[in-house]
Parts: C-alpha cells; structure tokens; sequence
C-alpha cells in the first residue's frame, strides 16, 4: 500500500489469511485522502490452481516414463516437453528441441500440421497418421498420431499434447502384403490354369464329405464349366460327383502332403491334370489346386491308344488267315481272333443258304456252340427286316429291347444271348452271310467295336471266297491236267513272253525234255 500511495498507481496482489485460512485478491487504488482497498476471496481458485499444478506434475512423470513419444507444444509450435522415447524415436535430445519450435512436421504437409494446431486449439482431438523426415540420418518414420488440448485455469487452450505410434514397420509389412497381394491376384487372373481355393467338409469322425469353393480364378469356369461356383459345394453344382474328388482333396487337407494326378469327371465329361496342396493352418482345412483340362490331349491319346490296338488285331488276324486255305478254317479262326479281342462268349459267322443259315463252326467262351443250320425266320421278322438292309444291329440289353416279343426275349436267354452285334453281308442285292458277336452279360458296344465286326466280316468273307476260288482253279488246272495227258496229241503251253508254262505226258515222251528242260528252248 505505500507504494500505492507514493507511487499513486494501482497494485493487485494475492494474499493469504492465515488467521480465516482463506486466500484473497486483493486490488490497492490510491487517492488524494488514502487508498482504497477491494479484496476478493479466491480461495477456490487457488484450490483449483494447486491441484492443476499437481495434476501437471503427475502428467509430466507420467510422460516422461511412456514407452510412446510424447510431446508437448505450445503456442507457434514451441517443445515444451520431450520425452526419452520421443529422443528414441526422432532423434534429438530434449536440450535440443526445449524452448524451440519443434523439428517435426508431416513430410512436405506443412500445412496439414497448421490445420492440426487450428482443430486443437479449437478444443478437437486430432489423430491421423503422418510420415516424418526426422531424424538426423534423414530416414523416414511412419506413426499413428494423436492430439489433444491442454487447458489453462481459464480453460483456454495454453499447449497440445502429441502422442506417436511408430507404426513403420507394421506400415511396411503392409505394404509388402498389399504387393504381395498385387502380385498374387496378377498371377491368379492371369495363368492359363484354373485354381481354385476350397474347404474340406468333414463329418465328426473326419470323414470327407464335400467341399465349398472359397476361390476361383477367371480361368476356373472355363475349364471345368461349373458357374458361379464361390459358395456352393462340388456336390451342389455336381450331385453326382465322383467319391474319388472328395476322398483325395480330403486326404491332402488332413496330412498335408501334395499330390499330382490325372484323373477323369463323368459329369463335366473332362479329364483333368491336377496338381493340390494344404494351404492355411492345418485347423481351416483348405486345399489350393491348380487344373488343366487335358481333355483333348486324353482323347487324342486314346485315340492313338485304339488306333494302335486296332492295328495289332488287324496284324494278328491277317497273320492267323493267311495259311489257311480252307474256307471253314477261315470262318473258325476269324471268329476266335475277334471273340478273344472282343472278351466275347461266342462269335458266329453263318452263311445264308436258301431258306436257312448255317454255322459250319463257332468260338465259345462259357457258352454252348450253335454249330448247325437254323430256319432263317429264326431271326424274327424285326431283325431279319433289319440285316436285309444291309446295316449293322447291335443291342446292349436284349431283356430290355422293346423290339423284342416276350418269347423272342425268352429264345435268346435259351442260348445265353444277353448283348450281340449282327453285321449282315449283302453281296448282289442278296443277304448271302452274316457275323454275329453275343455276349450272356448285357454290354454297351462301342462304335469302334461294331466297326471292328463289319471289318472283320467282310474280310471274313473275302478270304472265305478267295480260298474257294483258289479251290476251284485247282481244281480245274487238275481236270485240265487229267485230260490234257489223255490227249494224244503233244501239249506245250507257254505264256505272253515265251516262258513255259505246261508240257503233257506225250510232249515229254515225244521230245525226251521235261518241264524245265523245255523251259529252256527260246
């Protein structure tokens, strides 16, 4: 108050109580008589004021212990305090940075960071994430940011409290997965082989059951022409699938180990190169596989496979026909060659003679031979109207042809004819022969197989004929031989060129000279 009063100017100044325990503002005015003297209690603020202080201690051990930098600046971005893990972090020291603006901001986001002051300042949080050009070394530095206000007793806002998550490395195992993934996904859109990811369903005993796609690449639907299949089960798309699809995937979700194979689908009418392995924690039971639709090549293949076996059944036949020169040796032997190559019970080769047909003699296999003559009729009026046109019949199921009358079906039980193959043989307009292939299991023919059978009986036929006409010359040259010796007369029979071809008994008495001496004579 003496100063107040000499000095005539105002003072304020705080003061405590001790007698009231209470704490006063107290404002000293002077005047021409004195002073006058105001006094506020402020005892409350001051309360308020310690426990901030104390408060603020407590932060400030609490930051300077935090394994995360923390940062506390003030107006225009001033350090007023730096934690150790911040030093750790960004690399300087606190007696570096306190007091000076900070060295930090967001790499080249100046302005991003006077956006973050202005949000704090007006009482927001801040969080963000932000990447640094800090440390002396020049290196980067990827963090989770947050900020947040601190308030002084006016509540207004004094200092902002940064607080850093290095997140450099999580950031860059992240961006390594999102390449990895790039790469992943370019290499799935882009093979030519089908993949697909899918989940083995199990029953309690660990059972394979079925299996759901859980990926498809765009190649998948093309290979195998299953449509959106992400979500369903194979048994879904294919009811009838085969066990051994199950089965195999199963197997490898449970041991783990890969397996390569080729194998055929009945209802996607394909077959398959596969290549499947365990992908994911053993518990997921997911198997990663990789196809090619190898269909044509299998077909190719099967072809040249057919082809092959085709041509030794030729070779093979035609080295059993050509010594023999009998007609009904021919017919036996060809019936066996084509009853073993077929796996048949009995192959016939039958002559049509007048009103009948005749079986000179068949290959059985566990069925009784039909050696014989039987009333061409026998055939049924159906069949007989058929392989007078001249076409091959062939039935897989004789219980089930709807041609058939129920004693037609219960003759051909009578001699063990389930499945057969009729290849007739018309040759001037007439139906002269015939080859017929039964089997007592009923069989589904294929079109190779009753190909081979029309084969079969025509060159049947054409060595059966070439051996009678054979036959006949013979027998012919022998009656010309007979009465060429009979004659009289000298016989010298030569050809175009002049060569030799027959001297009789008198040409060989008459001039001394056999067939070879008279070859001789030009």
């Amino acid at each position: 108050m003496p100063r107040a009063v000499a000095e005539q100017i105002s003072i304020q100044f705080e003061y405590f109580y001790p007698r009231w325990n209470r704490w006063f503002e107290n404002r000293v005015y002077p005047s021409a008589d004195g002073v006058s003297i105001i006094a506020t209690e402020i005892t409350e603020r001051k309360r308020v004021q310690q426990e901030l202080q104390q408060t603020l201690q407590a932060l400030s051990t609490l930051i300077e212990s935090s394994p995360l930098p923390i940062v506390v600046i003030e107006s225009e971005c001033v350090v007023q305090l730096w934690n150790p893990a911040a030093e750790s972090l960004f690399g300087w020291s606190a007696a570096e940075v306190l007091g000076k603006p900070i060295p930090i901001v967001p790499e080249e986001k100046q302005e991003e960071c006077r956006l973050m002051r202005k949000a704090v300042g007006n009482g927001e949080v801040f969080s963000g994430v932000e990447t640094y050009r800090c440390n002396r070394d020049g290196s980067r530095v990827i963090v989770n940011i947050s900020a947040a206000p601190l308030y002084d007793e006016q509540g207004g806002v004094n200092a902002i409290v940064l607080i850093f998550q290095d997140i450099t490395e999580r950031q860059q195992a992240e961006e390594t997965l999102r390449r990895s993934e790039e790469r992943y996904r370019t290499l799935f859109d882009s093979i030519d082989e089908g993949f697909c990811i899918i989940e083995m369903l199990f029953d309690d005993n660990d059972t394979p059951l079925d299996y759901r796609f859980l990926e498809i690449n765009p190649v998948f639907e093309r290979q195998t022409g299953l449509e959106q299949a992400v979500g369903k089960t194979a048994r879904q798309l294919m009811p009838n699938l085969e066990d051994f699809w199950v089965e195999t995937y199963g197997r490898v979700a449970l041991t783990g180990e890969p397996i390569r194979f080729e194998n055929n689908s009945a209802p996607m009418n394909r077959w398959f190169d596969v290549y499947a392995c365990r992908t994911g924690q053993p518990e997921e039971r997911k198997v990663a596989i990789v196809f090619t639709d190898v269909s044509d090549r299998k077909r190719a293949e099967d072809i040249l496979r057919r082809t092959a076996e085709l041509n030794a059944f030729r070779v093979s036949l035609s080295d059993a026909l050509r010594p023999l020169a009998n007609p009904v040796e021919i017919q036996a032997t060809a019936s066996r060659v084509l009853g073993e190559y077929l796996g048949a019970n009995r192959v016939a080769y039958f002559e049509v003679r007048g009103a009948d047909y005749v079986v000179e003699r068949d290959y059985v296999n566990g069925a009784e031979a039909l050696t014989g003559g039987y009333p061409i009729e026998s055939f049924g009026s159906t069949l007989l109207a058929e392989l007078r046109t001249g076409h091959a019949v062939f039935v897989s199921d004789v219980a089930a042809d709807p041609h058939l009358s129920a004693d037609q079906r219960s003759a051909y039980a009578a001699i063990q004819i389930a499945a057969y193959i009729g290849i007739p043989l018309i040759k001037g307009g007439e139906f002269v022969a015939g080859l017929a292939v039964h089997t007592s299991s009923p069989r589904v023919w294929t079109p190779d197989e009753v190909l081979l059978t029309e084969e079969v009986a025509e060159r049947t036929w054409a060595a059966v004929e070439r051996a009678r006409a054979e036959a006949a010359l013979r027998k012919s040259e022998q009656r010309f031989r007979l009465m060429a010796d009979a004659m009289p007369q000298q016989v010298w029979i030569t050809d175009a060129q002049g060569n030799t071809q027959y001297v009789n008994q008198q040409w060989i008495t008459y001039t001394g000279l056999s067939l070879e001496q008279t070859q001789d004579i030009h």
